[in-house]
């Protein structure tokens, strides 16, 4: 979490920023009360009386040169930034757009054990790919900060997002079911269409006057959204699913805070209220087809310590949280805590250990009780009365002479979400009566140990080699069903920068051995990424920068995604050459970095007068 003058903003702005704005930055291991669950805070301090502006204009494109990917031009992004500061107000403005483009081949074998159906995707006739992919996400970003005094300050943030996409598979699949004397090849259409968006309005409140320093703020958040989905089979079925989903948030925080004298002993204390609720409205005849909402009450204690070599902290926390459903409800009270011990081992070494605690909620599709058939035999819904979900993590974090990392940890989640399948009956896409798998979201038992060493050095002055490398095993389980595996990740890169001709070279070379387990599919995929780039800097202050970068140009090892799932109802395989598809990438960036104002005038004069 980044914060600049105790106001959160968003990370990649700040980094961004003038240098010469700050005079001072601190830095917060583990903070505890509504920052908890972040690793680290940074909160970044504006000189007295400065005054100036800065932004930059960003734009990159990708395009790929490989045989799994039709879409030589995939990805269009722009990207803009402005703030200004004068006197008592701080002005942040940012602005988004991305487009991105694919067209390529998933393939997937299925066997429905309540018949006995089988169904295999086969290359289409002419030659064609039988997934294509549109998708564009837009966000804009506004706020106004006023400093009463150097101990109290105001803040409104306005914040949009919006995003949408189109996808389009074309399948010839091939049936066979023996004891019917089926065995033939049908053409599934299915469109899916989705567009969404986010308007929220933030107000703070800061005031660290007296000796009791406390906070405020209050967020109000509207996300409309609308769902197309149509399947049709040769004229056997015509499915169309069509809804709108709103969902309408507020939050109110408040936290305070006391210090000793010295600063060694802090105590804090907070309130936190949430409510949202979420509809689903038919598309055309304006029907309610769900809704739900939740009411949740988080009140938190903590306690920090910090005396020379140690800082230890702890913040115990409790929720009640009021589900409703279509008229039912239910009560829930999760709780939970944060604490950190921090010691010092010398100037260059340290270590860490902490265990948090987090919740996490259901979104509309996990919680809609109403749900709707997305192929011939296959139903999609949610359970509105999920648990929340409650992760628990221990990790123990060293750090050595500045260059050398070590990190282990334990995450347990007895609640965490998961789609399962089972076999229901009922009126069939096709207007008959019949067996078909149904998914659902339930609470299932998550966990994962790790373990990860990580290796920086800078050499010659202009040369950066970093290395790092993890290993874990994960495993999920609901009921009688499991699976469980282990994957690991290696990332390798040195980073040469010229500063005579103002240019960057960077060697990156990563492998991740990604596996996702479910209670009834498992994930395996391996990601590899090697990667050359140059950026050159032009003009005076290294105003605009060029990059070029080239990645996947070589492959050592499988880079396909599998899946395998088993339930009740379905058995089946999943393949998709997703890393394939991304090699032979080349990048190309241009950014233009911009700043002026009286104090930069006079940071920019003090430069050039220097001996």
């Amino acid at each position: 979490m980044v914060l600049v003058d105790s106001i959160e903003k968003p990370a990649y702005d700040v980094f961004n920023l003038q240098h010469i704005r700050f005079d001072r930055m601190e830095i917060v291991h583990n903070p505890t009360g509504k920052y908890q669950g972040y690793d680290v805070l940074i909160n970044f301090h504006t000189k007295e009386n400065y005054e100036g502006y800065e932004g930059y204009v960003f734009h990159n494109n990708m395009l790929h040169f490989n045989k799994y990917n039709n879409s030589t031009l995939n990805v269009d992004n722009e990207n803009a930034s402005f703030a200004y500061t004068k006197n008592k107000w701080n002005i942040y403005a940012r602005g988004n757009y991305y487009w991105g483009t694919g067209c390529y081949d998933i393939w997937t074998d299925k066997k429905y054990l309540f018949s006995g159906l089988e169904e295999k995707v086969i290359p289409n006739p002419d030659g064609s790919r039988n997934t294509t992919g549109y998708e564009w996400k837009a966000a804009g970003y506004v706020s106004v900060d006023y400093t009463i005094d150097p101990k109290s300050s105001i803040s409104a943030v306005y914040t949009y997002n919006g995003d949408g996409n189109r996808s389009y598979y074309d399948r010839h699949i091939q049936r066979r079911l023996p004891s019917a004397n089926i065995d033939d090849i049908v053409h599934r259409d299915e469109r899916t269409y989705r567009k969404g968006e986010e308007h929220s309005l933030g107000l703070f409140y800061r005031n660290s006057r007296g000796q009791v320093k406390f906070d405020t703020d209050f967020n109000y958040r509207y996300l409309p959204s609308s769902f197309r989905n149509s399947v049709a089979d040769d004229g056997t079925i015509d499915v169309h699913n069509r809804f709108r989903d709103r969902m309408n948030l507020t939050r109110l925080r408040l936290s305070a805070y006391i210090e000793s004298k010295d600063q060694s002993l802090i105590f804090e204390w907070g309130y936190e209220n949430n409510w949202k609720k979420y509809e689903r409205i038919g598309y055309e005849n304006n029907e309610r087809l769900n809704t739900n909402s939740y009411l949740r009450n988080r009140f938190y204690l903590g306690f920090g310590y910090f005396r020379d070599k140690i800082n230890i902290q702890i913040a115990p926390w409790i929720e009640a949280v009021h589900l409703k459903s279509n008229g039912e409800s239910e009560n829930q009270f999760p709780v939970g805590a944060t604490a950190m011990f921090f010691y010092r081992l010398t100037r260059q070494n340290w270590m860490r250990l902490t265990y948090t605690c987090s919740t996490s909620y259901p979104d509309q599709g996990q919680s809609s009780e109403w749900g709707y058939f997305s192929e011939p035999y296959v139903w999609n819904g949610g359970n509105p009365f999920l648990k929340s979900s409650v992760n628990h993590n221990v990790s123990y974090w060293i750090d050595l002479f500045s260059c050398f990392n070590f990190q282990c940890g334990y995450t347990f989640n007895p609640d965490k979400f998961t789609t399962v399948g089972e076999v229901r009956e009922g009126i069939l896409p096709s207007g008959q009566h019949g067996k078909y798998v149904a998914f659902t979201a339930q609470n299932s038992r998550f966990n994962k140990v790790w373990t990860s060493v990580s290796f920086t050095k800078r050499f010659k002055r202009d040369f950066l080699y970093k290395a790092d490398a993890s290993i874990y095993h994960t495993k999920a389980s609901w009921g009688d069903f499991s699976n469980s595996g282990n994957g690991y990740t290696f990332r390798t890169s040195l980073n040469y920068y010229n500063t005579p001709v103002r240019m960057n070279f960077n060697v990156v070379y990563e492998y991740n051995r990604v596996l996702i387990p479910a209670p009834q599919s498992l994930t395996k995929t391996g990601v590899e990424w090697p990667a050359i780039s140059i950026s050159k800097y032009w003009l005076k202050n290294n105003a605009l920068e060029t990059s070029l970068s080239y990645g996947g140009f070589f492959r050592m090892f499988n880079g396909d995604s599998r899946t395998w799932l088993k339930n009740p109802a379905l058995e089946s395989y999943k393949l998709d050459h997703g890393t394939a598809r991304q090699g032979q990438r080349l990048t190309i960036s241009l950014t233009y970095r911009f700043s002026g104002g009286k104090s930069v005038r006079q940071y920019n004069r003090s430069l050039s007068t220097e001996q």
